[in-house]
């Protein structure tokens, strides 16, 4: 999304400064796609739920998900994916999060518990765009496999403020950084 762009659509959602003061959202969404066949989905599988992100910690609760007495809670900060009961109670944990993925390929299939860790990184992301207008620190996915063999294997974030945690997950607050 270009500069222009993002401006735009900020300063038509009533600006930065009315952005600033959300701590969170409820957003109604469908997620379907080519990709969860891919993952061992149904292919025409689509998760109409009910997105609560918040918009300063790297947390999202998705609601249901995928059966209607199931949500799923993803936790950046401790690194977890947790399916609970409607009203809280854990069903299953996948905890570290990011290392459940270790040894699979593009191609291998996906347990709700994986899905949920690849969606909540990527929604809260999507949902909580002005965290980049701050400067404050957000992965760029490692380019491995790339035709660019320059760029195979990096990634890079912009640095936080020293006064601004980071809310990226895995990276920690530079030196004089608040921490979370």
């Amino acid at each position: 999304m270009s500069d222009e762009l993002l401006d735009l659509a900020i300063a038509t959602a009533g600006g930065q400064e009315h952005w600033d003061t959300l701590r969170g959202l409820n957003v109604d969404i469908s997620i379907g796609g080519p990709i969860w066949a891919r993952k061992g989905w149904p292919p025409d599988k689509t998760f109409d739920q009910i997105l609560t992100p918040d918009t300063v910690k790297e947390h999202i609760v998705f609601t249901p998900f995928t059966r209607p007495d199931q949500r799923m809670v993803f936790d950046a900060a401790a690194d977890s994916v947790t399916m609970q009961t409607l009203d809280g109670g854990p069903v299953e944990i996948l905890t570290p999060a990011r290392a459940g993925f270790k040894g699979m390929l593009r191609n291998s299939a996906w347990d709700a518990l994986h899905l949920g860790y690849f969606l909540g990184y990527a929604c809260w992301n999507y949902f909580t765009t002005r965290s980049r207008r701050g400067g404050c620190s957000l992965p760029v996915p490692s380019v491995r496999g790339s035709r660019r063999s320059s760029r195979r294997g990096r990634s890079a974030s912009r640095a936080c403020p020293r006064d601004q945690p980071s809310r990226a997950s895995g990276r920690r607050p530079r030196s004089g950084a608040a921490s979370a």
